[in-house]
């Protein structure tokens, strides 16, 4: 019987696979999370489910749907991953993180039947997929209207990709080039992962992508018999502008228009995300017939603010951003927004990447714009899998360019020493990986208490 919230955390910890092979790449995993979900009732099953895939802006995406469907008065569930300061943040109810004590309560009722499904010829449950069944418990137990569930990795055999239910809709956001190692080596093959979280008769919210992508996913919901609505990206980031009080952009779908939405964000990749976001809330209204307002929309979409994308803080009268990107996509929407918020700063950037990512090319983009450079590094322990950056010297082996460049392997160590030497009109800029800022912003948050 786990008594003690720490204790419960050991205890996941210690399903934390070595490596990635035979867990994401294959579909026994998939039937290992199907086997543990049906000995607890098969509660994802009971559950309106928005499901959301995509290479960049699921998270957002995800945060952004909770947000309206909650302001709109419905209870909700949130599921995301990684998460960055705890792991409640996988199984939100209302926004919010339920307390350490149910959480204990529920890894003791799942206790047995995680014992069970290792027994059996399925083997072993990972961390993620305990998690994700432990999360679609909790949304039923609670009872809530809706679950939004983010995806881990790929789509196909994600632990996640679960619910059977024609009501599922699936939105599949922005997709390109990451874990090739697992998903795929070209866009189409990451397409057809995404796009297998699509179910039988069911409605899909698409980005534009690109046209071999959309014909992927096409196929896809012609065998599944599914509806596909496409979000005219294009037209939505055309519209978009950065102000000094955050973003300002047209919202356009299905004969809807709401002309210059305000957010509180600066980033500009977010114009799209919240769009994908009022998109599934519009269709949700339409086929459960219930009213969103346009004024309650803009004032939601106002207040929402959530941590690691294109997030601005103030640390001893010094603008600090953090964002999570870590794929060349995401940091290159990241320049772009940066470079439009703040287009003469100078930014001293603090980086770290995990193993096996894109680097060369997200150090192309870095090196343009840095002042100075510091690479770090970390070891996470408390995810997925064990996380560990890039070798920072083998990251410098890919600058070409001459900068100022400092490594510094301790990653508080590292934001000491940046933010010391950064000015009060310069900007610091921490980048290349959510693990990163998740290690680093306790740190940030002793400073705001003294």
């Amino acid at each position: 019987m786990t008594k003690t919230f720490s204790e419960a955390l050991i205890y996941l910890y210690s399903f934390i696979p070595k490596e990635t092979k035979g867990f994401f790449s294959e579909k026994k995993g998939l039937d290992r999370t199907k086997y543990l979900l049906n000995l607890i009732g098969n509660p994802q099953n009971k559950l309106k489910v928005i499901h959301i895939a995509g290479t960049s802006g699921k998270g957002s995406t995800a945060y952004y749907i909770n947000a309206l469907l909650h302001g709109f008065g419905f209870k909700t569930g949130l599921h995301i991953s990684p998460h960055l300061l705890d792991i409640r943040e996988r199984m939100q109810i209302n926004d919010k993180l339920i307390s350490q004590k149910a959480f204990i309560a529920y890894i003791n009722k799942l206790k047995p039947f995680i014992k069970q499904t290792t027994l059996s010829k399925h083997g072993s449950p990972t961390y993620f997929e305990i998690l994700v069944c432990l999360a679609y418990y909790i949304f039923y137990d609670v009872g809530v209207d809706y679950a939004v569930v983010e995806t881990g990795l790929g789509g196909w055999y994600d632990a996640t990709n679960t619910v059977d239910r024609s009501d599922k809709l699936s939105l599949i956001t922005s997709i390109g080039l990451d874990h090739t190692h697992i998903l795929g080596k070209t866009v189409k093959e990451i397409a057809k992962q995404k796009a297998k979280i699509i179910t039988q008769n069911s409605i899909a919210v698409v980005q534009e992508n690109t046209k071999v992508i959309r014909e992927v996913i096409k196929q896809e919901a012609r065998q599944k018999n599914a509806q596909i609505f496409y979000l005219p990206t294009s037209k939505i980031m055309s519209s978009s502008k950065i102000t000094d009080s955050g973003l300002s952009f047209n919202y356009i779908f299905k004969g809807k228009i709401y002309k210059k939405i305000k957010s509180s964000t600066r980033a500009l990749y977010q114009a799209e995300n919240i769009c994908m976001a009022l998109a599934a809330t519009q269709i949700l209204s339409r086929r459960d017939k219930f009213l969103i307002a346009e004024e309650k929309i803009r004032k939601i979409v106002t207040q929402v603010r959530f941590a690691g994308r294109m997030e601005e803080l103030q640390v001893q009268g010094k603008k600090i951003i953090l964002d999570g990107a870590h794929n060349p996509q995401k940091m290159s929407a990241f320049f772009t927004s940066l470079k439009k918020a703040f287009p003469h700063k100078k930014i001293h950037f603090l980086v770290a990447f995990k193993k096996g990512k894109d680097i060369k090319e997200m150090m192309k983009l870095i090196e343009q714009h840095a002042f100075t450079l510091t690479i770090t590094t970390f070891v996470l322990e408390t995810h997925d899998l064990i996380h560990r950056s890039e070798d920072p010297y083998i990251i410098k082996s890919y600058i070409k360019k001459p900068i100022e460049l400092e490594i510094v392997t301790n990653q508080i160590r590292a934001f000491d020493q940046v933010l010391m030497k950064t000015k009060k009109d310069q900007i610091m800029a921490i980048t290349g990986s959510l693990y990163l800022l998740s290690m680093i912003y306790n740190h940030i948050y002793e400073y705001s208490r003294h």
